[in-house]
């Protein structure tokens, strides 16, 4: 976990935290006949979608980049799971990098050049190769399908919710790839 620049306004105490969470492989719908309390309170205290519909192709990075900068594929330029860049197989850290978003910016970067504090905890372009840390507080996509990162990435959350007024993020973005 990096935190960067934790200076922040004394108006940034009073304001409240967002939570944006990406599950990937987890329809709604599968939640719907399950025991999930968090979920259900999450549904009726929170804002819920039950009806995201994917982009296409509909594979894992096309979609979080798109959730994550409000751009479709064609802008973003994630268009698969596996590609090249100028004939250049890519990896992961290529795919999650900003500067592989083209001109879409992730909801962080755009919070954060808005004096809004955030948390960009494995979700795509949370860092930039030529940048750096584009979040207050970052921490790396995880690139493999394990409950116990999931937990990792959980611990992270509250973390930095549990932080001072004066030191919690407005915006926290988590990633989890668990349930895929």
């Amino acid at each position: 976990l990096c935190v960067s620049g934790l200076e922040m306004s004394a108006r940034a105490a009073s304001e409240p935290t967002v939570v944006v969470i990406l599950i990937d492989g987890l329809p709604a719908v599968a939640l719907e006949n399950a025991q999930t309390p968090t979920f259900d309170r999450l549904k009726r205290d929170g804002v819920w979608s039950d009806s995201l519909v994917p982009v296409f192709p509909s594979v894992s990075h096309s979609n979080w980049s798109s959730l994550s900068t409000g751009c479709w594929p064609e802008r973003h330029g994630i268009v698969s799971n596996q590609f090249e860049i100028d004939g250049v197989a890519t990896d992961f850290e290529t795919i999650t990098d900003a500067d592989s978003l083209l001109d879409c910016e992730p909801i962080h970067v755009v919070a954060e050049n808005h004096g809004i504090p955030s948390a960009a905890l494995g979700v795509a372009g949370a860092t930039s190769a030529t940048r750096g840390d584009l979040a207050r507080t970052t921490a790396p996509y995880f690139d493999t399908w394990s409950s116990i990162l999931d937990a990792t990435r959980a611990e992270q959350i509250v973390e930095q919710l549990q932080r001072t007024d004066a030191y919690r993020p407005r915006l926290i973005s988590a990633y989890f790839n668990g349930p895929d």
